[in-house]
């Protein structure tokens, strides 16, 4: 029996010959977005992969042009904060799990990728897009902070001073800017990825040098992955108790202008809940 026949939100190819595996993220046809089971079928995939050594890179990639929206917050909007919460926390821990895997990792993001669908390239070693591609972390939009690397790990990998442009611009970062921070190491035309070639090359390299290097990479930015755990958990319960992004979801189902919590009032609110305690 194939062992990858248990996978329905992903499609496995292994190639012998280099030693690949290649994952492509199955979504439904016009919604890119990443569901609860995905995410499952991806943590088993890494537990499987955290062994496999003889593997010497895997590929991301997905059957839409778009590589992912993140979360469809429609169906999570009535299950509340907290099971929005810990969704997105588990994915934090899945990406920060990814940088610990032997294999390089090799991510092609197509000709977009938002929320979840950007963050999850964070863990990444090589990173591939489309010529004019857009690639968002930011979900102030959306009344949310990223708390699934989107601001921890982007801070450690491209500079604090850049990753704050991106995530407090209201628009997404240019393809100049992605390739000048190291984030994306090539932009390409329509069916032109180089991923492949790159694929290929790397099964030339010793596997013990390449595994080697990217453990010690790891170990210069571990402490800072790891405080990131911590921050981005924090400021991203904080502002999704306020439930601006139950106002966003309001707004998009009236057809208005989202009237987002002011600032003031909120911290009023938070300091007669502390007064009643």
């Amino acid at each position: 029996m194939n062992p990858f026949e248990q996978y329905k939100s992903l499609d496995l190819s292994l190639n012998p010959e280099n030693r690949s595996l290649t994952v492509t993220l199955m979504f439904e046809e016009d919604r890119p977005y990443m569901s609860l089971a995905m995410i499952l079928e991806i943590e088993n995939l890494v537990k499987w992969l955290t062994t496999k050594v003889e593997i010497n890179s895997v590929l991301f990639k997905s059957n839409n042009e778009c590589f992912g929206n993140g979360l469809n917050l429609t169906d999570w909007e009535q299950k509340g904060e907290q099971k929005l919460f810990d969704i997105y926390r588990r994915f934090q821990r899945l990406v920060y799990g990814m940088f610990f895997l032997p294999q390089t990792i090799v991510i092609d993001y197509g000709n977009m990728a938002r929320g979840l669908g950007a963050e999850f390239g964070l863990c990444a070693d090589l990173r591939f897009c489309r010529n004019g591609a857009r690639i968002e972390f930011s979900k102030l939009s959306e009344g949310l902070v990223p708390m699934s690397g989107g601001v921890g790990f982007l801070s450690t990998l491209i500079g604090k001073s850049r990753a704050k442009a991106w995530l407090l611009s209201p628009f997404a970062p240019t393809n100049a800017s992605l390739l000048e921070s190291g984030y994306i190491l090539e932009t390409y035309a329509e069916g032109e990825s180089p991923a492949q070639k790159y694929i290929d090359a790397i099964a030339n390299q010793s596997p013990m040098a390449r595994i080697q290097t990217k453990s010690s990479q790891l170990q210069a930015i571990l402490p800072e992955l790891d405080r990131a755990l911590e921050y981005e958990e924090a400021y991203a319960s904080g502002c999704m108790a306020f439930g601006d992004w139950r106002e966003f979801m309001n707004s998009k189902k009236d057809q208005r202008k989202p009237a987002f919590k002011n600032p003031r009032e909120a911290s009023r609110e938070v300091k007669m809940a502390i007064n009643e305690v």
